[in-house]
């Protein structure tokens, strides 16, 4: 999440709003102008027991800057005895459950009559639209802007593309992040015309190659897991934990 945001060119930091300063032993992560309906307004990273002042400067921060809501993420070790009446003191309510996965990451065999290419520069308007098909969110110029920038297909970050013919139908994006020996996945979307195919499957398995290829043991995803049915909406490359996500509304949410 951080890289997401200090990566960013300072015409994007400028037009989206976007910083991401150091909260505690984490990050707040900010687009004051969001174009994925709040996604990437977040607290997140904690690995010491939060407490009341750094809940506090969150929902302070993002007031101060007019965001409209935001998810504080907490894993279980960083839950205070007294969590409950934080957040009810300082107005979260229980969001989204998401599981973090992290383990080895292992080349596999996989089968798709779809060609998976990696992609530059010249894919990323191709690349934003997909995306947003697949999250279901406006590919507006702001949105654009945010996640067609060139850094994301060069150096640590990676993207690659799943095709049918010369038709563009499923996307994901990788961070490679050498301080922890790890590739971030994330990015993954398929259009209707894709699923069903081996497309995910076949791009999970690409990065996981670019990410040995760079000497990278490990791999770490994001699932959100549904609180009705228990399932996880998006599968990581390994067994993880259990985190919490508390949203802070503070107006119009998103």
């Amino acid at each position: 999440m951080r890289r997401m945001m200090t990566d960013q060119p300072a015409d994007v930091v400028e037009l989206l709003g976007v910083s991401a300063p150091p909260l505690a032993d984490g990050v707040h992560t900010v687009v004051v102008r969001d174009p994925m309906w709040g996604y990437w307004n977040k607290a997140l990273g904690f690995c010491e027991t939060v407490t009341d002042v750094t809940v506090a400067e969150a929902v302070e921060r993002a007031r101060s800057q007019g965001v409209a809501a935001f998810a504080f993420q907490v894993q279980p070790r960083a839950v205070p005895d007294d969590w409950d009446a934080i957040t009810q003191r300082c107005g979260l309510s229980r969001g989204t459950m998401f599981v973090k996965c992290f383990g080895n990451a292992e080349p596999r065999a996989v089968e798709t009559d779809l060609r998976i290419q990696r992609l530059g520069p010249e894919d990323a308007v191709a690349f934003t639209d997909v995306m947003a098909a697949g999250f279901e969110f406006e590919a507006t110029p702001d949105a654009h802007a945010f996640f067609d920038g060139a850094h994301f297909f060069e150096g640590d970050w990676a993207s690659f593309g799943a095709y049918d013919g010369d038709h563009l139908v499923a996307v994901a994006r990788m961070l490679a992040v050498a301080a922890t020996g790890a590739v971030a996945l994330f990015g993954a979307a398929t259009l209707p015309a894709g699923r069903s195919r081996g497309a995910q499957a076949a791009l999970l398995d690409v990065r996981i190659r670019e990410a040995r290829e760079r000497t990278l043991q490990f791999a770490r995803q994001i699932a959100g897991r549904s609180r009705d049915d228990g399932k996880h909406r998006r599968r990581g490359p390994a067994g993880g934990e259990t985190g919490i996500e508390r949203e802070r509304d503070l107006g119009e949410r998103w």
